[in-house]
């Protein structure tokens, strides 16, 4: 019996030390690759980016090459209003180059754009939890600081506990005694030191980095919940596709695209919502708010009053002057192919033509005429 109830402490000691020493090789694990690697520790203080990425994370930021860096990407950048630092995602690239971010849990997008200077860099490696106790000094919330450490000091004094019939077990009778009041001491001592040394360089490295994710909401939300349908301005479908623009001015399609008719700079359907891309198929579409879509092809009126299109051209519909088909969005020429078509009010797409309404009451159309 007794002997099974020292196997016992022994497998729960075991447990016990091996949870505190992980999360020392956390820690070590956090402040070490930065110094090689030169990436910058960056501690979450809000929820913006839950669920992916919660208060009290660890992110690992690196700097990385603007033309690396799209729809999808995990920025850290600065915050222009208060001089921090903020991390999300970008959502789509504008043709000036600069980013449209927000945080996963935001219903909308960040309302001032972030040009490429700004950023410091993208999310590489991600460590839960491991920067909470730097969450609770910022806040100072002592109370969690002080419980946390009581947590560590017992849990230490209880690995001691369940290890001593082991330690004893181990050494020659002799110096039983003496050899185990050191390896207590020892473990009593050191860890709980390295893991509050480990805690101060991760708080010394992260403050010089900024160490803020200063996005101030926290509602839960995909790209497409419920409430940011509510969002839509205008909506239209096509042969085989679809197209909507949100009330942020970005334009996304999703259906058949074998004649570039989503609008990606690409000729592959896709299933679900896709950004429609900018001219040449730089960065987003922006700035939209009506469109048409027309058999294999789409109109957008933007807000200056000026029209693109993309998708199939066999009959001119796109009005670029040309018949050759376009995967990205194209601006309408004017009148005889030159300049710009401006001053519009309003845009429609039939078949394989558009038409557009200008403010002085006048209508222009451009395709197929037969």
């Amino acid at each position: 019996m007794r002997r099974t109830i020292e196997t016992a402490r022994l497998a729960v000691g075991g447990v016990c030390l091996a949870a505190v020493l992980s999360v020392l090789w956390l820690l070590l694990w956090v402040t070490a690759i930065p110094l090689v690697t030169g990436w910058s520790p960056v501690v979450v203080l809000s929820g913006s980016m839950t669920p992916g990425i919660g208060v009290g994370d660890v992110v690992l930021a690196a700097d990385t090459p603007v033309d690396r860096l799209g729809p999808g990407s995990v920025i850290v950048f600065d915050n222009g209003s208060d001089g921090g630092l903020v991390t999300h995602r970008i959502v789509a690239v504008e043709e000036s180059g600069d980013f449209v971010t927000r945080g996963d849990a935001n219903l909308r997008a960040d309302s001032t754009r972030v040009p490429p200077s700004r950023v410091h860099g993208a999310g590489r490696i991600l460590v839960p939890v491991i920067g909470t106790p730097l969450v609770w000094f910022e806040h100072s919330q002592w109370m969690f600081l002080l419980l946390a450490a009581a947590v560590l000091v017992v849990a230490m004094w209880g690995c001691r506990w369940m290890l001593s019939p082991a330690a004893i077990a181990a050494r020659p009778r002799q110096d039983r005694g003496a050899r185990l009041a050191k390896a207590v001491r020892s473990k009593r001592t050191t860890a709980p030191l390295s893991i509050a040394v480990a805690f101060v360089v991760l708080a010394g490295m992260t403050n010089d980095s900024g160490a803020a994710f200063g996005d101030p909401t926290s509602t839960v939300g995909n790209s497409f919940s419920l409430d940011e349908w509510k969002r839509i301005l205008d909506i239209d479908g096509g042969l085989a596709h679809a197209c909507l623009v949100r009330s942020e001015g970005y334009v996304w399609c999703w259906g058949g695209n074998d004649k570039g008719q989503l609008g990606d700079n690409t000729t592959t359907d896709h299933w679900t919502p896709v950004a429609v891309t900018g001219s040449g198929g730089v960065g987003a579409l922006t700035t939209t708010i009506a469109l048409s879509a027309g058999n294999k092809f789409t109109c957008a009126l933007k807000k200056d009053g000026s029209v693109r299109c993309w998708g199939e051209n066999t009959n001119g519909q796109l009005g670029d002057n040309t018949t050759t088909d376009r995967p990205a969005a194209v601006q309408v020429k004017g009148p005889g192919g030159s300049g710009t078509l401006t001053g519009v009010v309003g845009v429609a797409a039939g078949d394989s033509f558009s038409c557009a309404v200008r403010s002085d009451g006048s209508v222009w159309c451009w395709g197929r005429n037969d």
